[in-house]
């Protein structure tokens, strides 16, 4: 699937692949409560030939990541997220077809985040509790079809830019920018759907483990960098406080 459309406008400090969204797209957020460790976040999935790799590969540095996906690809995959959740992972509600929504549309955005929850509760006993909208476009319809369905919509602080990679030299490149970009307490958008984003993930996860900014399976959820500091033996490069993020989607 080419997701090249799923960021919209590219904010500053844009380099050939990572991105800062666009502050015009800062309407919703997802809170950080995590202690300045980076969250790891995959969308358009499950796509099992690269998603299975994610997995090893967040498996291997103890890492865990949140999957919004889409109900059409739950339908088509349901033991792979299966798989994602049995790793200790969440699954997040990405809508059905990702639609790009008219901004005057209100019934269309509901149905689409209700189809994928019947979807992914049907494949795994599962509901999810977040959600990210396509394109990035936080419509009014889709403010309240997220309400009704009791989904708190999830943004993102640093776009990898893995979509725009077609070879493993832009791969390279990416990896390159995301290791010298990301700060404490970002929220990365990756998307599982590109072949080139295992090699991205196996340069920056190192990086971010040197770093201390990998989330541990069990780390309890804080806002406390002396929390973080007890997990990881580590302090983090600065202070991370709890305010709400910069929402955008993919």
């Amino acid at each position: 699937m080419d997701t090249r459309a799923d960021v919209g406008a590219i904010g500053p400090n844009a380099g050939q692949f990572v991105a800062r969204p666009h502050r015009l797209k800062s309407i919703a957020g997802w809170r950080r409560q995590t202690g300045g460790v980076v969250q790891l976040t995959f969308d358009d999935g499950p796509f099992p030939i690269i998603t299975n790799q994610v997995l090893s590969l967040l498996a291997r540095y103890r890492t865990t990541g949140t999957f919004f996906v889409l109900g059409q690809q739950v339908r088509r995959h349901p033991e792979c997220v299966k798989q994602i959740l049995s790793a200790h992972h969440t699954v997040g509600n990405h809508t059905q077809t990702h639609p790009n929504f008219n901004w005057a549309a209100f019934n269309a955005p509901f149905r689409e985040l209700l189809r994928n929850q019947a979807v992914v509760t049907a494949a795994t006993g599962h509901r999810p509790t977040l959600t990210r909208p396509p394109f990035g476009r936080v419509t009014p319809g889709f403010l309240l079809a997220a309400w009704r369905l009791g989904l708190k919509i999830a943004g993102w602080t640093l776009d990898s830019g893995d979509w725009r990679c077609r070879n493993e030299r832009d791969a390279d490149v990416c990896a390159s920018e995301l290791v010298s970009e990301v700060r404490a307490g970002d929220v990365v958008l990756f998307h599982d759907t590109n072949p080139y984003l295992p090699r991205i993930l196996a340069k920056v996860l190192p990086e971010l483990d040197d770093r201390g900014w990998l989330k541990r399976n069990g780390q309890p959820t804080s806002c406390s960098t002396a929390n973080l500091a007890k997990v990881t033996g580590r302090e983090p490069s600065r202070t991370v406080d709890c305010d709400v993020i910069p929402a955008v989607s993919g």
